[in-house]
């Protein structure tokens, strides 16, 4: 039996590689079809991968040539493998140089809902939010 914690890491691990390799297709492929995601930026949320994926090109047609790269911290898992669904949250950093040599980064709150279907373990639901200041600044770091 697979355990909640592998679970998680195999998602984490493929979702970094996807990001380095700004790899579209492989980052969406963790995502169920059915997907609904409240992301941070632009749109109040994403319903389905095909929503989803117009954010995702999006935002690699972005980074214009430099490099990005995810990373995860403090994850929370909750639920069990064995009820077909699990949740995990956490903070999700993202850095990124642009093909000037720019940097840029930020900090994400994720939680994630992650649903076996049929012999894979897919993310359903996808939140992520920032906190914001008295002078209605989005707070992009801790």
């Amino acid at each position: 039996m697979t355990h909640e914690s592998e679970v998680v890491e195999a998602i984490t691990d493929s979702y970094i590689e996807a990001v380095a390799a700004q790899d579209a297709e492989a980052l969406l492929a963790l995502y169920a079809p059915d997907v609904r995601v409240f992301d941070l930026w632009t749109e109040w949320s994403f319903e389905g991968v095909d929503a989803w994926t117009r954010q995702i090109t999006a935002w690699f047609d972005s980074i214009d040539g430099g490099a990005v790269r995810a990373s995860f911290d403090d994850l929370t898992i909750r639920g069990t493998t064995s009820s077909g669904v699990v949740v995990a949250d956490g903070y999700v950093a993202y850095a990124s140089t642009d093909a000037d040599g720019t940097p840029r980064s930020m900090l994400n709150r994720l939680t994630w809902v992650i649903e076996k279907r049929d012999d894979a373990w897919l993310i359903t639901h996808e939140h992520t939010s920032a906190p914001v200041d008295e002078s209605h600044i989005v707070i992009l770091s801790r």
